[in-house]
């Protein structure tokens, strides 16, 4: 009879896969409760500027757009993509794993704090 030899392997990928979509969750909720945070907009700051085309294509099943450079020299890019075909804490979860991106965060409305 053969055993498989690392049953603790698959033990260990299921709980991490739980304890991930645990995180997804309470991200979403986070997210979808704070009011400043553009769901279906990414601030990101990208390796290269000329990856811009290719990150699109990669990730056009979410509709993953560039919008606008909002710096150049700093390699800043707003992105939108579609909140339908993926949860905001999953396409900033996605992205965040990519190694063509230094930063990834929410873009946020900003308001003039009184005095």
């Amino acid at each position: 009879m053969r055993y498989f030899p690392y049953p603790f392997l698959i033990v260990g990928m299921l709980v991490l896969s739980s304890c991930q979509s645990a995180f997804i969750k309470k991200e979403n909720e986070r997210i979808h409760s704070d009011k400043s945070i553009i769901k279906n907009e990414i601030l990101a700051q990208i390796n290269d500027l000329e990856n811009q085309k290719a990150i699109e294509t990669d990730y056009r099943k979410y509709n993953l757009i560039s919008k606008k450079v909002i710096s150049p020299h700093m390699k800043a890019v707003i992105f939108t993509y579609d909140t339908v075909s993926i949860s905001p804490a999953k396409m900033l979860h996605k992205l965040k794993a990519d190694e063509r991106f230094s930063t990834v965060e929410f873009n946020k409305l900003l308001s003039v704090r009184d005095k």
